[in-house]
């Protein structure tokens, strides 16, 4: 069954401390519906209403910022959640709890002030405390370079090698591609324009043994 699948996979996995930042962080949490329907498994998301301060009109999954009286931020998501599509707590069954994972970079040097230079790419940034790079992929937390997306797939797929830089290799066969958020490229007419300038929050699903 899937949901137990999902299960063992969530509690193999080490919940994560986010690294302190300048940046104006608030707990919240979201709740990830997984329903079934005859035979099927659904993801519900809803879409915000244009009377909200933020982020009108957007897809998003239910939740928010946590209260004073939640007890953890499964609860922020479960109160969320009924307060929002009104799916009641003990309707749900938790099968885990995600995490996003930041890892220190490794092609950085450390500046005066708390500010780091990021060799990665062409851009060579000078990132300020708290501030991301021009890929949004590194991120600057109290003069140590993070890496934002490290081991995050946002897509998956197999594709005519020809598409990819060593088409001349193995002509006319395919290749089994991965792909993250991010780039260090802003093409104006980007075809994969949703994952290369998404927000660094949007991703969340983390498959570990890719990182190998």
């Amino acid at each position: 069954m899937l949901a137990n699948k999902i299960k063992k996979i969530l509690a193999q996995r080490e919940k994560q401390t986010i690294v302190p930042t300048n940046a104006p962080l608030a707990p919240a949490a979201v709740l990830l519906p997984l329903y079934e329907k005859e035979g099927e498994y659904y993801i519900l998301l809803t879409k915000r209403t244009q009377k909200v301060e933020h982020h009108k009109g957007q897809i998003s999954f239910p939740g928010g910022a946590r209260h004073e009286q939640d007890r953890d931020l499964v609860d922020t998501a479960l109160r969320e959640t009924f307060e929002e599509i009104g799916v009641r707590p003990e309707d749900v069954e938790i099968l885990g709890e995600g995490r996003m994972e930041m890892r220190e970079a490794l092609l950085y040097e450390k500046l005066p002030g708390s500010r780091v230079r990021c060799h990665t790419c062409q851009w060579q940034c000078t990132i300020g405390p708290g501030k991301l790079g021009v890929c949004r992929m590194y991120q600057n937390n109290d003069g140590v370079l993070y890496t934002l997306n490290y081991a995050e797939v946002s897509s998956v797929g197999v594709d005519p090698i020809e598409k990819k830089p060593l088409f001349h290799f193995f002509p006319g066969s395919l290749v089994y591609s991965l792909g993250t958020w991010g780039c260090n490229f802003h093409c104006k007419h980007c075809q994969n324009w949703q994952i290369s300038c998404a927000d660094p929050a949007f991703f969340g699903a983390v498959t570990d043994h890719l990182s190998a």
